[in-house]
């Protein structure tokens, strides 16, 4: 294989991601419309800015990643239902609250392609639904009377703010290595998938060996996903991606594609990725961007995250096959190929 070879195996392939996604949401369309109905009951609150608030983030776009994990890791073992769609929406609660607080912590004015919560109600009435929508799952999570659950959610919520915490403690930290990049990926964002892919496993009494394969192909994943999202924020497009090309920048993260470049570039472009991310500034990303191209800063981090994709569709192997199990396959796929 050539280099070039190489570098077409590992760039995302874009073009089909949407048709990809509205393919995987259309083989659990009634699960999906049914968790929707379930959130938009639990915001029925006598308290109008609740309500506003909580429809803004939550009717308006979004993967969907987490509960289509959830969702699709119950329909591999035949459950007939209907605590799925209270698990699902469990884990969309407490990734909803992830936002709302992060968009306050990060400063952010768009999420979604459209004005962040805070940049509309400010940001106590940000921090405060987020809150809501934490205490929320937790009700929930009561309600689902099931205490492994319970443990592995709450497991999972534990981590995420751990790396909500170690996030803040590297902004603006020029020195971050790439291990401390990976500790806080693995804290922050694959918790919620690796808890999510299990739950089907938990309630339909699956065997260690089968919950462990699940939970692992879920922490794969979420650690693909991850990394090109932090691709993306020097390589998509603003429109596509539903928020300004370099945004980590202007908030001060050093993610992976930084790290690398910060690694592999020349004195000069290393003083100046410095004051990029000492004094972030609109002037600086593009040259950034063009620093962390010339590097194969990216090329680097899709390939890892392609890494963590075979590793995810390894750990499926065990499921017999089906379309369900095609469609998981079609998720992890997505999470490295799509484009926003």
């Amino acid at each position: 294989m050539t280099a070039d070879d190489d570098k077409v195996t590992t760039q995302p392939a874009i073009e089909n991601s949407r048709n990809d996604l509205k393919q995987i949401h259309s083989f659990i369309q009634e699960d999906l419309d049914a968790m929707q109905d379930y959130v938009l009951e639990a915001l029925d609150s006598d308290i109008s800015l609740i309500q506003e608030v909580g429809r803004h983030i939550v009717e308006h776009g979004g993967k969907k990643m987490r509960p289509i994990t959830v969702l699709l890791g119950t329909r591999a073992f035949d459950y007939p239902g209907p605590h799925h769609i209270m698990l699902a929406t469990i884990i969309e609660f407490i990734h909803v609250a992830t936002l709302l607080h992060d968009d306050v912590v990060d400063d952010s004015t768009m999420r979604r392609g459209r004005a962040s919560a805070k940049s509309i109600w400010g940001n106590p009435a940000s921090v405060l639904v987020g809150d809501y929508f934490s205490t929320s799952a937790f009700e929930l999570l009561v309600s689902a009377g099931s205490l492994k659950v319970f443990e592995v959610m709450t497991h999972a919520m534990r981590k995420v703010s751990e790396g909500e915490v170690l996030q803040l403690v590297q902004m603006h930290a020029y020195e971050t290595r790439e291990e401390d990049y990976f500790d806080t990926i693995d804290r922050k964002t694959a918790p919620l998938f690796w808890a999510g892919a299990q739950l089907g496993a938990i309630i339909t009494h699956q065997s260690e060996d089968v919950r462990s394969n699940m939970a692992d192909f879920g922490y794969n994943l979420g650690m693909a996903f991850q990394l090109i999202d932090d691709y993306l924020d020097y390589a998509g497009d603003a429109e596509t991606i539903g928020k300004e090309v370099g945004d980590d920048l202007m908030e001060g993260k050093m993610t992976l594609p930084l790290i690398y470049a910060r690694d592999h570039c020349n004195a000069q472009e290393r003083e100046f990725i410095r004051s990029a991310i000492d004094d972030p500034d609109e002037s600086k990303v593009v040259q950034v961007c063009e620093i962390v191209a010339s590097t194969g800063a990216l090329e680097y981090t899709v390939s890892l995250a392609c890494k963590y994709r075979d590793s995810a569709m390894q750990k499926l192997e065990f499921l017999p096959d089906s379309a369900c199990k095609d469609v998981l396959f079609k998720l992890v796929e997505f999470a490295v190929s799509r484009d926003f």
